[in-house]
């Protein structure tokens, strides 16, 4: 919220840039993003799950056009729509490698959060099919303690 911005300290400001925007329209240029952190709508306070199904992979999507090659992403989600998530990722052409998921209480509720990078392009990947097909790469899911 505008009011949570406001109430960063002027050295955080100056080193991380924070802004308010719909998540599948982002006011970023292509490729200008190092790592994008964020909690997705669960569909309990804001949304559906059903409108999950439609807003995940236009966010994941955005989530790609901003992010540079090297580009990292971590994402929060619950349980419900962790499977929705999952195939947002690396269902999708130029899709992403999942690196690792850790599960967790968040109060009452289960939660995933998710760490990704983008796939690389299939004429670098091992084994490519050479059709720009991206491939989700096995991970272990763990409880954080």
């Amino acid at each position: 919220s505008s009011e949570n911005l406001s109430q960063l300290s002027e050295n955080l400001q100056d080193i991380v840039g924070l802004a308010q925007a719909n998540v599948t329209a982002l006011p970023l240029c292509e490729a200008s993003v190092d790592a994008l952190v964020t909690d997705l709508p669960f569909g309990k306070q804001f949304g559906s799950v059903e409108e999950n199904e439609v807003l995940y992979p236009l966010a994941v999507g955005e989530f790609r056009r901003v992010l540079k090659s090297t580009g990292r992403l971590v994402l929060l989600t619950n349980a419900e729509n962790s499977p929705r998530l999952r195939a947002a990722l690396t269902i999708s052409p130029g899709g992403f490698q999942i690196k690792c998921v850790r599960r967790l209480a968040l109060g009452f509720m289960e939660a995933y959060i998710f760490f990704a990078v983008l796939a690389p392009p299939a004429d670098q990947k091992e084994g490519g099919d050479g059709e720009g097909k991206a491939t989700a790469t096995p991970t272990a899911t763990t409880t954080a303690t």
